[in-house]
């Protein structure tokens, strides 16, 4: 599995100043949602841009 990416994100947490306790929360949901993910290899997973769940 890449860790690339969530690592990256966790280095962007740290470089914008967050609490150490707030990236170990994000770190352990990454872990969690990577898991998550792994079980279900194989199956179509479809993601799209996070705007389209946000209302402006």
């Amino acid at each position: 599995m890449d860790l690339e990416l969530p690592n990256r994100c966790l280095h962007h947490l740290h470089y914008r100043s967050m609490s150490p306790n707030t990236i170990v929360a994000y770190a352990r949901n990454l872990a969690l949602f990577l898991r998550f993910l792994s079980e279900r290899q194989g199956e179509v997973l479809t993601v799209g841009p996070a705007s389209q769940h946000v209302d402006e």
